[in-house]
């Protein structure tokens, strides 16, 4: 009642500082009539009590009074003017962290002349300042989605404030100033870890796309180290995962995978943090050695599924099994025992369900218990899911060989992804069309496709993709040309046709003639066939020491075995076994080996 503004924005901020919440001071903060001595004062006060009340951990309610003070624009005209760039940035970060949108701040803040002010500041809290103000942007632009003041994906009205709800224009101001070298330099040289981390994460959420000059900062030598060396877990997961999303390069993916590292990302940070760790490295295409063997340990798992949400559990199944880790059995063991705490979930939603059958699929892990789960949810998926998530869901029944058992869901699932694949990518189509002969051929249930039109699409998808494959062979099949000459040359090759498909004659029939081929075939009359599978690295899981074919490879196995095929596979490490045997060696190796199936040496 007596004090003044910068009385009681000291006594704010001091209490802050010492990690105290005031819970008398903070209810008198919610009055008018302190709002209204505050807002009065300096800009300072207002900055030390907005950031000190988030700091103790204040919520929306206890900033409300203060917050409709900065809908009056003659306000916030003054306090931008008469602000210092820090106070500008914290007042916007309090209300922020509160959650509390303040569009008028918001929107003067990314004015040219205030953005200006803000960033062409040289002082010790530039590269602080900057790192707040577009992360409270992104923080605001996820508060109001939906709400018509920030574009996304479900479009929107005109916002009440002048705003394009379809475009982001209005926040150019700031956004174009990480294009410029000068702020690019400030930040990749001066700037903190979590400041360089709050930009790249801030500017990747709002789908903007990070400089070549930005990208090439931050993957220099100098920057990763010092990421590496202070960075905290989900700062490094952060930059990861904006660089990644964006498709450039990472140095910092590699230069964090080693043992020490992995403990100090993995141990005592949050599930969340693990999970965009790793699904980053998924999208880079690394593996991440040491992260996956890391995550893969009994204390790992038991602290990872202790907090988790049910979208780290499937960013991290979906990395799993995009890297192929062998090392996740523990992981995938126990978040089935419980999986249907991450089904049933309110914050679950179709691209989480899908993520988890689709990475378990991949995996080899065919536990019904996850496949019951998700089949339970499947009303979830076919209102809200898009045609991806039905798709990818479809397909990995199918190769877990669990269509018969939840045979009702999949088949709504199956025809509600036809309902919608006309101009679907060649992808969907080849998908569903592969679900569709596994279904048939290993399990016998018919899904049918009624649609002409779209049989017709899905042949002509089919033979592009096996144009496509026959040139990628073409280019690069040394491992298997090697195996044919030799093949050919020790009496083998009567009857030897390569790139058969298991449909043969059938090629009118939906494309099946050109799907699943197989490498190697033999046709030995009387219905009698072989199949000569010669397994590359992507047939294999990664880790753990073992050598495991993921879940397609098996799923294409027990498909050709059910189909009357006689299989035989021959993996591409032991090639170099292979090659260092002589001629008559080699030629021994072939014979016994085909002899199995009944393929005899016609030299013999």
């Amino acid at each position: 009642m007596e004090g003044k503004a910068q009385e009681i924005s000291n006594t704010v901020w001091a209490s802050a500082r010492l990690g105290v919440k005031m819970p008398r001071m903070v209810e008198a903060l919610g009055r008018r009539e302190t709002v209204e001595k505050i807002v009065e004062g300096h800009p300072q006060a207002i900055a030390n009590v907005t950031w000190g009340m988030a700091t103790v951990g204040c919520g929306g309610e206890e900033a409300e009074e203060l917050a409709r003070a900065f809908e009056d624009e003659d306000v916030v005209e003054r306090f931008v003017r008469q602000g210092s760039p820090q106070a500008i940035a914290n007042t916007l970060w309090g209300f922020t962290t509160m959650n509390v949108d303040v569009p008028v701040l918001r929107r003067v803040v990314c004015r040219d002349d205030v953005a200006a002010k803000i960033f062409n500041h040289r002082s010790p809290n530039a590269t602080q300042n900057m790192s707040n103000i577009v992360w409270c942007l992104a923080k605001a632009a996820n508060l109001n989605v939906g709400r018509g003041d920030f574009s996304s994906s479900s479009g929107g009205s005109s916002s009440s404030n002048g705003e394009d709800s379809n475009s982001n224009s209005w926040m150019d101001g700031v956004l174009n100033k990480f294009s410029q070298g000068g702020v690019i330099d400030m930040l990749v040289k001066h700037g903190k870890p979590q400041e360089i981390s709050s930009v790249v994460w801030a500017l990747t959420s709002m789908d903007q796309t990070l400089s070549s000059e930005l990208v090439r900062g931050i993957n220099s030598k100098e920057v990763v180290s010092r990421i590496k060396r202070d960075g905290s877990s989900q700062c490094v997961g952060n930059i990861m995962w904006s660089l990644s999303k964006g498709g450039h390069a990472c140095r910092l993916g590699d230069e964090v995978d080693d043992a020490q590292s992995a403990d100090k990302f993995i141990t005592g940070t949050s599930p969340q943090n693990v999970a965009i760790a790793l699904w980053s490295l998924a999208t880079m295409k690394k593996f991440g050695h040491a992260f996956v063997e890391r995550v893969g340990e009994k204390e790992a798992v038991e602290e990872f599924l202790q907090d988790c949400l049910p979208r780290d559990v499937s960013n991290l199944v979906w990395a799993l099994g995009v890297l192929r880790s062998s090392s996740s059995l523990l992981l995938l063991e126990s978040i089935a025992a419980e999986v249907e705490r991450f089904t049933v979930s309110p914050d679950s939603n179709p691209q989480v369900l899908s993520n988890i059958v689709h990475g378990y699929a991949k995996l080899g892990a065919f536990d019904g218990r996850v496949f019951r789960a998700v089949a339970d949810q499947a009303d979830r998926i076919l209102k809200e899911g898009t045609l991806q998530d039905i798709t990818n869901t479809v397909w990995a029944f199918a190769v877990a060989g669990k269509v018969e058992e939840n045979e009702r869901r999949v088949r709504e699932l199956w025809e509600e992804a036809w309902r919608r694949a006309e101009g679907a990518e060649d992808s969907f189509l080849i998908q569903l069309e592969n679900a569709r002969l596994l279904a048939r051929d290993c399990e016998g249930i018919e899904l049918v496709v009624e649609d002409e039109g779209l049989k017709a699409e899905v042949t002509r998808a089919v033979e592009r993709q096996y144009e496509g494959e026959r040139a990628r062979s073409a280019r690069g099949g040394q491992f298997e040309e090697m195996i044919v000459k030799d093949l050919m040359d020790f009496g083998f090759g009567e009857g030897l046709e390569r790139e058969v498909s298991p449909w043969v004659g059938v090629g009118d029939d939906g494309g099946e003639g050109k799907l699943l081929p197989i490498d190697i075939a033999w046709n030995l009359g009387q219905g009698k066939r072989v199949a000569l599978e010669l397994d590359g690295p992507s047939h294999f899981l990664i880790g753990g020491g073992k050598t495991t074919r993921d879940g397609p490879t098996k799923a294409k196995s027990l498909l050709l075995s059910n189909l009357g095929w006689a299989v035989e596979r021959f993996a591409w490490f032991n090639n170099k076994k292979l090659e260092k045997m002589s001629r008559e060696e080699r030629k021994s190796f072939w014979t016994a080996k085909l002899a199995r199936s009944g393929i005899e040496n016609g030299m013999e």
